[in-house]
């Protein structure tokens, strides 16, 4: 046997044992994360594996510490990067795959746009301020949302078929929520309490047998709907300044009023019981 051969042979013998690691890599691969920042705008794009990042402001103004967390990279590797120059939007789009996305005390100039695609998602917002508007598309998937203090303007929070659990908590001192959270299909739970401030709040909980409670809540404005199919509605202390409506609708839905409420007397319709 020459040298060549012995050479060729030796080579295919190394890959064919390599075969089944690399294969068992490929079909187990970590959730992969790409960025970019272009004009102000940061953009997070996931795959269809499970994404993991958090967010942090950076070490100077306008700037955001992103760290993959356990199982994901970032731009193929697996330490925070430092994204300075964020002066506009931050978009993140993490595709399917059970995401989770963890932003902390930051403060964004205009838009705040996430998309976590079908899966098993965990969205949580402590202390951000959005300057424009606030998107949230949870898609299809049993998912949850957590926020915490902060302002979010112009909110549009989504859900998906599935069961979601949406939680609003301003107790910290954060300023406010302005807009809508359409839970849609899926027995699915809304909880806003403690907020303050001059609020213009649009609650759908859609298809599914929903629990919805509101307390200690402060609103311009507050619209509730049920939606189909049996709903559980829990309202205390609320302080209404110009119109509240809280409605249920199809099947038999439940009212408890914990009183307590101030300003305008809200409309109450559509419940059973």
């Amino acid at each position: 046997m020459n040298e060549t051969y012995k050479k060729k042979l030796l080579t295919a013998l190394t890959v064919a044992a390599l075969l089944p690691a690399l294969a068992a890599t490929q079909v187990f691969a970590a959730g992969a994360v790409t960025s970019s920042l272009k004009k102000g705008v940061l953009r997070l794009n996931g795959d269809i594996n499970a994404n993991s990042i958090s967010i942090v402001p950076g070490n100077s103004g306008a700037s955001f510490e992103v760290t993959p967390n356990a199982g994901t990279t970032l731009d193929g590797g697996a330490v925070p990067i430092i994204y300075t120059g964020v002066t506009r939007d931050v978009r993140i789009d993490l595709d399917e795959g059970d995401n989770t996305v963890v932003l902390t005390n930051l403060s964004i100039n205009r838009n705040l746009f996430i998309t976590t695609g079908g899966g098993a998602d965990n969205v949580s917002l402590d202390n951000v301020v959005s300057g424009a508007t606030t998107k949230i598309d949870l898609g299809n998937g049993d998912n949850i949302l957590d926020v915490f203090d902060g302002f979010v303007k112009r909110g549009k929070i989504r859900g998906g078929q599935g069961i979601d659990t949406f939680m609003f908590d301003f107790s910290a001192g954060g300023t406010g929520f302005t807009g809508r959270i359409d839970a849609r299909e899926g027995d699915d739970s809304i909880t806003i309490t403690n907020l303050g401030g001059q609020n213009t709040i649009l609650v759908k909980g859609s298809h599914g047998n929903d629990t919805i409670s509101l307390s200690n809540v402060t609103a311009d404005k507050l619209v509730v709907n049920g939606g189909k199919n049996d709903d559980l509605v829990t309202i205390g202390s609320l302080t209404i300044g110009r119109k509240a409506i809280i409605q249920g609708a199809a099947n038999t839905d439940t009212l408890v009023d914990n009183g307590g409420h101030s300003g305008v007397a809200a409309v109450i319709k559509g419940f059973e019981l």
